[in-house]
């Protein structure tokens, strides 16, 4: 029997075939994949970055105009109960943002009897991340004069640094005070002008006894609500002071001024609601004033709305008519103008 011959042939591992590449070969293809890849997300990036930049900027620049356009919705919302006989023209004179805020200046203005008066200028700030402000753009908005027809309590009349403009003041029925203004005295030594006049009466009177019981010389133009009850001084030793006429709520008499009003109790009831709906800036004072009037009802009807002042416009010499009236608990002057 043959016997098997041994098999002399090698048997190779794949350590001993031989590589087409040396470590060195292997390090450079390493390095250039690297360079390549580097470059390729260098050039991506290049291409990407401002084109995200872009959308960013352009994302960011109609948040900013939205936010804008809230405030002048909160602002037109809000001004229709509150600012007796002031006018403002909703379009800014004066804008200018940055990428992240803004500031609007806003002209306001009074109408007596057809004359434009021209009251402050109303400066606004907005942020993209927050809400807006106003702008003080005095340290005192308000400068105090005595005048001949002062109260006996020492009250006096306030100006405006700004249009050198007597501010009107109301007065609360149902708080006693130590004195009230009445400007009749004042008035009468004025002749040839136009004034707007702030009333304020003895007791809650409907628009329709308003329009009734007040002479054809003396025209409504705003009228006052009662939205809280009777004012407390400040201090234990104070006595009550009058509300100056940006601290009061109201609705204007001119009939259509609100959708779908009259220039009657029911426009006040529609602003709330208005306010109350977009949820805006000042919702929590429309919820107070809402849930006053309503005296626990789930919804107030015109008859819950208590007018207790108005804001009269005419010539000097026809608001003299206002003098001796029964229901004429105070009446301070406001803006005048010549005829």
């Amino acid at each position: 029997m043959k016997e098997k011959e041994p098999n002399n042939k090698a048997i190779h591992t794949e350590e001993d075939i031989p590589s087409p590449f040396d470590n060195q070969d292997i390090a450079v293809i390493v390095k250039k994949a690297r360079r390549k890849t580097l470059l390729r997300n260098i050039l991506i990036s290049a291409i990407v970055s401002p084109v995200v930049l872009f959308f960013l900027y352009i994302g960011i620049l109609q948040i900013n105009y939205y936010k804008k356009d809230m405030m002048d919705r909160d602002l037109l919302t809000f001004k229709q109960i509150t600012d007796p006989n002031v006018h403002s023209d909703i379009r800014p004179y004066l804008y200018r943002h940055d990428l992240f805020n803004g500031e609007v200046h806003y002209h306001t203005y009074k109408i007596i009897e057809g004359r434009p008066v021209r009251a402050e200028e109303e400066v606004y700030e907005y942020g993209v991340l927050g809400g807006f402000s106003r702008i003080d753009r005095y340290a005192e908005e308000f400068f105090e004069l005595e005048e001949a027809s002062e109260s006996p309590d020492g009250s006096r009349h306030y100006y405006s640094y700004e249009t050198m403009q007597r501010q009107m003041q109301f007065y609360h029925p149902s708080t006693q005070y130590r004195g009230y203004l009445n400007d009749f005295p004042l008035l009468a030594k004025y002749k040839g002008k136009v004034a707007e006049l702030a009333v304020s009466f003895d007791r809650p009177y409907t628009v329709a006894e308003i329009k009734a019981m007040l002479p054809k010389e003396a025209r409504p133009v705003w009228y006052r609500v009662q939205t809280s009850d009777a004012e407390k001084p400040q201090e234990k030793n104070d006595s009550p002071q009058p509300e100056l006429a940006d601290r009061v709520y109201g609705f204007d008499a001119t009939p259509g001024n609100i959708a779908h009003g009259n220039g009657t109790e029911k426009d006040f009831l529609l602003a709330l609601d208005a306010g109350l709906k977009i949820k805006g800036r000042y919702y929590d004072e429309y919820k107070r004033i809402y849930d006053y009037i309503s005296h626990g009802k789930e919804k107030p009807t015109p008859a819950d709305v208590k007018i207790i002042g108005v804001v009269v416009t005419g010539t000097t010499e026809g608001l003299l008519s206002l003098k001796g009236k029964p229901y004429v608990k105070a009446a301070v002057l406001g803006a005048m103008t010549d005829q």
